[in-house]
């Protein structure tokens, strides 16, 4: 008997057993899957570039003299003829000293159109939500590898389409397209390699999965800086995007969903193919089949959005796991929309809030391991509050501007360690029957904070401690909420719902006189031999 038939005899994961939890057939789809992050980033954080704030001021009509003020500059209103009297501005000249062109000052989108720049983005995040939805619900229904594929081609059309297109309605319609493509391709991509890397290679192969999107992050600061037209810069991050297009090559299918939908001959092709890959010698396919589908349990009911409410215990994972993901969204894009804004050099705090995510990341993936998912996410939570609601000090002390962009990085640090860890904590919460929807629609929610980003970053303009307070205050809460969900550290993935409504007398009641596990520990259940 080979290794992998030995140890798929016992009732462990089976199909991670046939196929190892980690090795060259998994490293080279995790870096193909993981490269998606750096225009991931560059279509979600562009906002920053293409939209930075500008001086404008109004060319036409021209005001009636002014006898005490004959330099003044007008922005929206010039004086008019008669005691008092006003007219609008239809013309503007802008300040290009640091930005050639912008969406700002090729639209007009000042004064009475200004709000329109912040559309732009919270299109961008409706957007992503519906991707995220609708990428889950095909990806549960048809497999992981069709939206990876057709989202990779939409984003390509889309994004050059952006960087061409004269109107700014069909700008908006392509964004948003755009936006949808992205979304289908991040939760899709993440939930494959849930599922196909397991054991202790789970964590920090998937949270370090995310460093592409911080290199993209602080790519993007030095493209702005080298490209000062908004045109160029959309195209430059928009043709690396054909790359994806391998995946029709490289990327297989999942072979978790394969069985789970009973595909089982194409489970076994994609699965000798891992073996193979990972120099893992199976000495009977059929034997290992039959523990696979052992482990599959038949779950009642079908699967969709709503099995996410229907139990108790999968009802208060999913509310806990969508509040969390809403703080993560508003604030991440808030606090690097906000850093754009504050004083200081666009290009620096831009390649600045990038660079603090990495050690975010790092500092999360040791906390996985260490101490596990739930203590994680309410450090990172409680971290990121905290620093927020210090920088509503700031002006009230007579503190430098300086204070301010350190608190803030301080800020993107936290949730940059938070936003990993609710990928992973609610991949690992969400049974096999709803994963992708699990998780798609917890992205979907954070993408409603995201979308309400720009609107909560310009509140310094009514008051400069509404933004802060805002992003403080909701990871706080968020955090809180973490308290009532389960730790999955060393827990087997889930396959269905009854899987995770068992976990209730898993975290602190006992049944059958047996002690409750600890919390963080390893089910003994999962690794010996029944007989």
């Amino acid at each position: 008997m080979g290794l992998a038939d030995r140890r798929a005899s016992l009732k462990a994961d089976a199909l991670q057993s046939t196929i190892g939890d980690f090795g060259r057939w998994q490293l080279g789809i995790a870096l193909a899957v993981a490269m998606s992050g750096l225009p991931g980033a560059w279509f979600k954080i562009g906002i920053v570039f293409l939209a930075p704030p500008v001086d404008y001021w109004c060319t036409s009509p021209l005001p009636s003299p002014d006898p005490h003020n004959g330099t003044a500059r007008y922005k929206c209103v010039v004086p008019g003829p008669g005691e008092g009297g006003t007219l609008p501005c239809d013309t503007w000249e802008y300040d290009r000293s640091i930005f050639r062109e912008t969406i700002i000052t090729e639209w007009n989108l000042v004064c009475g159109r200004a709000q329109l720049a912040n559309v732009v983005q919270m299109l961008f995040m409706f957007g992503f939500l519906v991707g995220c939805t609708l990428g889950g619900l095909v990806a549960d229904k048809y497999g992981r590898k069709p939206p990876l594929l057709a989202g990779s081609v939409v984003q390509l059309l889309t994004g050059v389409g952006c960087a061409l297109v004269p109107w700014f309605s069909v700008y908006l319609v392509l964004r948003f397209l755009s936006a949808v493509a992205v979304g289908a391709i991040t939760v899709t991509g993440f939930v494959l390699m849930i599922e196909i890397i397991g054991g202790r290679w789970r964590t920090p192969v998937n949270t370090l999965g995310a460093l592409p999107f911080s290199v993209g992050h602080c790519m993007l600061a030095g493209l702005a800086f080298l490209l000062r037209d908004w045109r160029d810069l959309q195209l430059a991050v928009s043709l690396p995007v054909a790359l994806q297009l391998a995946y029709i090559w490289v990327v297989p299918e999942s072979p978790r969903w394969l069985l789970a939908v009973g595909r089982d001959a194409d489970a076994v092709d994609v699965l000798r193919k891992g073996a193979r890959a990972n120099r893992i010698e199976v000495a009977d396919w059929d034997k290992v089949l039959a523990a696979c589908k052992e482990g599959q349990k038949k779950e009642e009911g079908p699967g969709g959005v709503s099995a996410l409410f229907r139990t108790p215990v999968m009802r208060r994972c999913t509310l806990v796991m969508y509040a969390n993901w809403a703080a993560c969204g508003l604030v991440f894009y808030g606090l690097v929309q906000y850093m754009g804004q504050v004083a200081g050099n666009i290009f620096l705090n831009g390649f600045l809030s990038g660079v603090l995510e990495l050690p975010g990341m790092v500092i999360c993936c040791v906390a996985l391991i260490k101490w596990g998912r739930r203590k994680t996410l309410l450090f990172a939570q409680a971290f990121t509050g905290v620093s927020c609601l210090a920088i509503m000090l700031v002006p009230l002390l007579g503190l430098p501007d300086w204070v301010t962009v350190a608190l803030a990085s301080c800020g993107v640090t936290g949730i940059s360690i938070a936003f990993p860890c609710v990928y992973i904590y609610a991949a690992e919460l969400f049974p096999t029957v709803v994963r992708n929807i699990g998780v798609g629609s917890s992205s979907t929610i954070a993408r409603v904070g995201s979308g309400l980003a720009p609107f909560v970053a310009t509140l310094n303009s009514v008051s400069p401690s509404l933004p802060p307070a805002i992003f403080g205050l909701m990871p706080l809460l968020a955090g809180l909420l973490v308290f009532m969900l389960p730790e999955t550290l060393h827990r087997e993935l889930p396959d269905t719902i009854a899987d995770v409504e068992s976990w209730n007398c898993k975290i602190g009641k006992t049944k059958e006189g047996l002690p409750p596990i600890p919390e963080g520990t390893e089910n003994p259940a999962f690794t010996q031999d029944p007989s």
